[in-house]
């Protein structure tokens, strides 16, 4: 209140307010003068002959301060503005309604037009919609009178509608239906009941309904029959019997149809229902597209009493009709059923036979592993009748497929470099991806694809179902997965294995498993029923083992890979050859000899002391088969052969065996519950093999193998408390085991930027993502835009696009795409091959002779000089020339220390980059497949060192310095020792490089793997320390450009280069100074236009150096801006990005004036004639 009043009433207020002073004329007024001729304008009111004697009496009248308008806002404004129109529309409505009446039509004329309940007012679309299935019914009232009955509220909800409507039956009829109007004879409604009315259909339906039967005819009609429905969407009264009615309405609609002519509602009604005859055409067209389709849709097939008495025991066979609808229904199902359900053989014929393999299109399985594609096909094939071209398998480097394919089996890595060329999988009706429960990392990536191309398929109106089949273990991966499924995908579950598997643990775990493991199976083969055995081992060391003891155990057994030199042997295998087994039902035995107690969990075979080395001749024969992944096909596919007459199968076996490959005959299982993983370091990228305990789902999945011909038993060789507590659930999912730069590599090529965000079954660690992108903008197959902060998405590069077509790893498609502009790609090619595929060279084994032999024969092959410093690259090319000259026998092999089938691995691998290289490079000269190469010359060895480290350029190893030892250290362990950059331990040649003895300063290496606590390299190859600033730029460090010596310009290369220093890695390792392009900064800028102006980079220009106003070098001093002419030409450099020579020459050929005016501007005026005709100064470049 203070506040206010001071502002309303200030200091002296009534002295600087005007008051109106008001003087008291009472008296002189009493005085009456009359002047008529003087002018009363000069004086006041006084009298002005009588002055007064004393003073009037006057007042003062102070008016209050003018009111300062207050001010308002815009908004006030127009709220008062809005105010006053509204009263003063109030104020003239009344006129209004009385001007109004002026103009109102006479009751005549009102009553002739049409009333706006009887005109077509919905929009088309609706109008469309519910033209669809609309009847009328017609109902008595209760008074007597017919009367419009209101129909049900408009659909508003276009799904519920369409819902709706599919209730009607074939005639468009429904017992209740809201949409049925009453038929009604009463035409005089009044307006005020048509107004809340439901809106009619059509105005041609509405039409029909207006001139309806009088009162009378419709009583009649009711008495004789009931009243019809009628549709008011067709044309006429279907359900009438009268014809004439029929013609009436026909007439009617017409007569309202020329009535609406061409006005807006006639347009709009014809647009209509043109629309609905067209509609209702497409529905007859592909009503009888799917009818003609289903008719198609039917193979029958063929199969003889074997096969279908074999297929009727399977569990999956009875739920052959629940499988089909789920598959029918749903884009993607999941399948899941236990070990031996018959999924992977039989889901495929079921789709064969729902005809999925018709009208061009072919169905497809994926298979973790080459040996399950090709076993399945075989079988799927014989079951079906069909040839080997029509149910074909295709694994990496072989196959059957062709242009008859129905069914293919083939591994995941096929199908995904399949979409990378056709994302969509057109020539595809359903894929089916088996074992998903793996988590292979391929797996993963498809289903992840798979789940958007269904999805892609589905709008194309081309549907492709997805079928993952899986153990009922892990399926909660892919069903509660709403990233990778946006619907909850169908889901068939299918029962256990047919018989039952009884389970035995042992009592003690023991430490030499191989060593039980030989004990089990001669007691097994002692004392229990005819059956065969499944051993499960962890390598192919341990499987060689474990034959080599059997054979020494049981003299009679045959050996896998050569027959018993003896011919006493041989002659007594014949004679027990022919004795067959003793004769036991199986299932009739209540009890094994080593079956447990009831109330027991162990097994307590262990107390039993079994001596390997007893007397066995009573055994009975033995027939063992080994079965691993690196064996060749031909030998793989002998465990699905039947044994000799009078001898048990065994089989040796790794996880190949645990999943898909159905072995017969076997129904008793030793589990080891080891496994060989490879395990990645994520960082490093050390692969360490280590031998872990299997999941619990291996565990299961093993023992499911003893139970698919009769009940079966599974022993494992560790306790129960070792299972419940040292076991995890399941395995951990490849994807997150293992470097993924060749999965970023393929999703950047399918433009897949966001890779992270991609709808993986499992996602891998953001870590694993970060290394891998690293890498790859390392080799130059990813980039960022220029000023993109770290974090941005990458994009691939044209190099990364050509590399993701190779089917090898990053790495060595970096070093195949280099060896193009040295005309070294038949030497790269075979590298790329040879160090793909592991494990090439045979390792002695502690045999000192042996490994002496070999290591004698790669020396040779190394041979000397340049050649000899390219280590185990140049053993590898010579081996495979070698292999290639003899013929590639397996005594060869033996001989020289070579795996026969990784040298027929990389043979096949060779021609496949060959021939890919060639679809590439059509431009360019073909690579051609020359099967003896020459060994490479000391030049090309050389450029073959310098690939290779460009393919590798965080895999240096540098030997470790005198000065970076300790005293206290060991130091004959630390001269032999390198370091990594990534890694802080020590690292050691492997001794199988023959680079181990020369030990070079500088390494570049292929593998790094642990053993025993030490880590060791692979595929060495030495190297210069200056060709890493080079070619590994990114993975250094750089200072500032050496002043001395001064940067110069390399006439070579058109560029400006400098001596730099540098340090590599994390472990900042000085490299020596290189001679390499300047930095992109405005100092390159400056030195450019340096040697421009001396006439270094054009010799025209060399003319005029000597008349030049200022010194060249005056464009490299910290005082050049001070003079307009330096300025003026930098920044015509640095705008159009002209650094070198080749720019500088590119420029001048869209603008034959660039830089003359500023060229000019450093000559005497006398100069400049001469130097506007020779301008652009490139005749006589140097």
């Amino acid at each position: 209140m203070g506040k206010k009043a001071k502002e309303t009433r200030r200091y002296n207020s009534r002295a600087r307010s005007q008051g109106q002073i008001s003087i008291d004329q009472t008296e002189a007024n009493k005085i009456q003068v009359d002047l008529k001729n003087v002018d009363g304008s000069k004086y006041d009111d006084a009298n002005p002959l009588v002055l007064p004697s004393k003073k009037r009496n006057t007042t003062v009248k102070f008016t209050a301060g003018s009111k300062k308008e207050k001010f308002l806002s815009k908004k006030q404004r127009k709220k008062l503005e809005k105010i006053v129109e509204r009263r003063e529309k109030k104020s003239n409505r009344a006129d209004l309604v009385s001007e109004l009446q002026n103009y109102q039509l006479s009751a005549e004329t009102y009553s002739a037009l049409t009333p706006l309940v009887k005109v077509q007012t919905e929009g088309v679309r609706t109008l469309l919609l519910e033209n669809k299935e609309v009847g009328v019914e017609s109902k008595k009232t209760a008074s007597g009178r017919s009367g419009w009955k209101k129909s049900g509220a408009i659909v508003a909800n276009k799904q519920k509608f369409l819902s709706w409507s599919r209730r009607f039956t074939s005639n468009g009829q429904a017992s209740k239906n809201p949409q049925v109007l009453g038929f009604d004879t009463d035409e005089e409604e009044s307006s005020e009941e048509s107004e809340d009315e439901d809106i009619p259909e059509s105005p041609g339906d509405d039409f029909s309904a207006v001139d309806a039967p009088s009162v009378d005819d419709e009583k009649e009609t009711t008495e004789e029959e009931p009243i019809e429905e009628i549709d008011l969407t067709n044309s006429k009264l279907s359900d009438s019997p009268s014809v004439d009615r029929a013609a009436l309405e026909e007439d009617r609609k017409r007569k309202f149809e020329n009535h609406l002519g061409d006005s807006r509602a006639g347009k709009i009604l014809k647009k209509a229902r043109s629309k609905v005859e067209e509609n209702k055409m497409k529905a007859q067209e592909k009503q009888s597209e799917e009818e003609v389709k289903m008719q198609r849709k039917v193979i029958h097939v063929n199969r003889t009493e074997e096969i279908l008495a074999s297929r009727s025991k399977l569990p999956i066979i009875p739920e052959e009709q629940v499988v089909m609808e789920q598959i029918s229904d749903n884009i993607y199902v999941v399948l899941a059923g236990e070990t031996g359900c018959g999924k992977t053989t039989q889901v495929p014929q079921f789709l064969y036979e729902a005809g999925y393999a018709t009208e061009g299109k072919i169905i497809g399985i994926t298979e973790p592993r080459r040996v399950a594609a090709i076993s399945m096909a075989a079988r799927v094939g014989k079951e079906l009748s069909l040839t080997s071209e029509e149910v074909s398998f295709q694994i990496r480097f072989e196959g059957t497929a062709s242009s008859k394919t129905l069914i293919k089996f083939m591994t995941d890595g096929v199908l995904l470099k399949e979409m990378g060329h056709d994302f969509l999988l057109k020539k595809y009706s359903v894929v089916c991806i088996d074992e998903a429960h793996e988590r292979s990392l391929f797996t993963d990536i498809l289903i992840g694809l798979l789940s958007r191309c269904v999805v892609a398929r589905k709008k194309r109106n081309d549907p492709l179902k997805l079928v993952i089949m899986s153990a009922t273990m892990r399926i909660s991966d892919f069903m509660e997965n709403n990233v990778l499924f946006k619907t909850k995908p169908g889901f068939v579950h299918i029962p256990a294995r047919q018989f039952p598997v009884q389970i035995h643990f042992s009592k003690v775990t023991p430490i030499n498993y191989v060593e039980t493991a030989v004990k089990k199976v001669i007691q097994i083969h002692k004392k229990l029923p005819p059956g065969g055995i499944l051993v499960f081992v962890t390598g192919q060391q341990e499987v060689l083992t474990i034959i080599k003891h059997l054979q020494r155990l049981c003299p009679n057994t045959e050996d896998p890979d050569e027959s018993v030199n003896s011919n006493d042997k041989k002659g007594a295998w014949r004679k027990r050859g022919q004795k067959p087994l003793k004769s036991v039902n199986l299932d009739e035995v209540k009890r094994f000899p080593e079956e447990i107690e009831p109330g027991s969990d162990s097994d307590n075979s262990e107390t039993e002391d079994v001596n390997i080395d007893v007397d066995t001749s009573n055994l009975e024969p033995l027939h063992v088969i080994p079965l691993y992944s690196m064996l060749p096909i031909e030998d793989q596919k002998k465990v699905f052969e039947p044994p000799p007459p009078g001898k048990r199968l065994c089989v040796v076996t790794t996880n190949v065996a645990e999943t898909s490959v159905t072995i017969p005959s076997i129904r008793y299982v030793v589990d080891t519950g080891k496994v060989k993983d490879k395990l990645w370091d994520k960082v490093t990228g050390v692969q360490t093999f280590r031998i872990l305990w299997c999941s619990k789902a291996s565990a299961e999945q093993r023992a499911g193998r003893a139970g698919r011909i009769g009940p079966g038993h599974c022993y494992r060789l560790f306790s129960s408390a070792v299972f419940e507590h040292e076991f995890q659930e399941y395995s951990t999912p490849e994807i997150k085991a293992r470097p993924v730069d060749d999965m970023v590599l393929l999703m950047k090529s399918m433009s897949i930027d966001q890779v992270k965000n991609f709808p993986y079954p499992t996602p891998p660690d953001d870590e694993q993502l970060q290394v891998a992108e690293e890498l790859l903008l390392h080799l130059g197959a990813l980039q960022r835009p220029q000023g993109a902060r770290k974090g941005h998405p990458s994009t691939i590069s044209p190099l990364g696009l050509t590399m993701s077509q190779l089917p090898v790893g990053p790495r060595f498609a970096k070093m195949l795409a280099m060896s193009f502009s040295h005309s070294l790609a038949e030497y790269m090619t075979l590298l790329a091959a040879a160090f793909t595929v592991q494990e090439v060279l045979l390792e002695a084994g502690g045999d000192k002779a042996l490994e002496e032999k070999w290591t004698a024969v790669r020396k040779k092959w190394t041979g000397v000089g340049q050649s000899a410093l390219l280590g185990d690259a140049k053993v590898l090319i010579r081996a495979a020339e070698a292999f290639e000259h003899d013929g590639g026998s397996p005594e060869f092999c033996i001989k020289m220390g070579l795996r026969h089938k990784a040298m027929v691995e990389i043979r096949k691998l060779r021609k496949q980059l060959t021939n890919n290289i060639n679809i590439l490079v059509e431009n360019q000269k073909e690579i051609i497949l020359n099967p003896k190469l020459k060994p490479p010359s000391d030049e090309e060895a050389t450029l073959l060192r310098q690939i290779i480290l460009s393919g590798s350029p965080d895999r240096v190893a540098r030997k470790v310095q005198p000065d970076e030892v300790s005293g206290g250290e060991d130091q004959n362990k630390l001269k032999n020792a390198y370091k990594c950059g990534e890694l802080e331990d020590l690292v050691y040649i492997h001794h199988a490089s023959v680079l181990r003895r020369t030990k070079p300063s500088w390494i570049v290496y292929q593998e790094a793997f642990e053993i025993n606590g030490k880590i060791y390299l692979r595929g060495v190859v030495a190297i210069e320390p200056e060709w890493i600033l080079v070619l590994c730029p990114t993975m250094c460090r750089f200072d500032k450009p050496l002043k001395d010596p001064p940067p110069y310009f390399d006439h070579t290369d058109g560029l400006v280069k400098c001596f730099m220093k540098s340090t590599y890695g994390k472990q900042g390792w000085e490299l020596p100074v290189a001679q390499i392009e300047y930095p992109v900064n405005a100092e390159k800028y400056s030195y450019f236009a340096q040697f421009l102006l001396e006439g270094e980079v054009f010799s025209l220009l060399k003319q005029w150096s000597n008349s030049l106003l200022s010194l060249p070098k005056t464009m490299t001093k910290s005082w050049a801006k001070l003079q307009p002419r330096t300025q003026s030409l930098l920044e015509q450099l640095v705008s159009a990005e002209v650094d070198s020579k080749p720019k500088l020459s590119a420029q001048w050929e869209k603008n034959p004036k660039y830089l003359l005016k500023e060229y000019l501007e450093w000559v005497p005026e006398r100069l400049h004639r001469q130097i506007k005709s020779s301008w652009p100064p490139v005749e006589s470049s140097v």
